[in-house]
């Protein structure tokens, strides 16, 4: 079995790592987005042997590009990286020159897009209407929907 794993994290790479299984990585290889915020709130340590974890930088919580400061345990190779990312109103990145646009919002939605872009080209597929697949597929409701309510006045 292949395993696809978001490299950024300490904790899934670890895990995949450790598993003995063949696997291949997507991550975000330079910082995106500065945070106010320079606490890790997990994957502090290192698994393989609990020394702390180092972070040149990260992006939030625990995912970023560390090292561990005890062992040789740090950041895989990652194999599909998104460059160029823009969020806001919408998201758009780059990854195997390929340029990314879907209409949706937070940051992390970069991961989920790129997690089942690197399952389809490990998978073989070559994607060509990945970003028309993006552009037709409504999420369920939930984080970061909008609504617009029709304001009444009082009497």
């Amino acid at each position: 079995m292949q395993i696809i794993v978001n490299g950024d994290d300490a904790l899934s790479a670890y895990l995949a790592m450790d598993s003995g299984n063949p696997y291949v990585t997507y991550g975000i290889s330079k910082p995106v987005i500065k945070s106010a915020a320079n606490e890790i709130r997990e994957g502090r340590f290192c698994k393989r042997c609990g020394e702390k974890l180092e972070y040149r930088f990260y992006h939030y919580s625990q995912l970023g590009d560390y090292e561990c400061t005890g062992c040789d345990f740090k950041r895989p190779k990652i194999q599909y990286d998104a460059s160029e990312i823009e969020v806001g109103d919408h998201l758009s990145f780059t990854v195997e020159g390929r340029r990314i646009r879907a209409n949706y919002r937070g940051f992390y939605n970069v991961y989920n897009i790129l997690a089942a872009y690197a399952a389809a080209r490990t998978g073989g597929l070559e994607l060509t209407g990945f970003n028309e697949m993006l552009a037709a597929f409504n999420p369920e409701n939930g984080r970061m929907e909008q609504f617009q309510i029709r304001i009444r006045k009082s009497c």
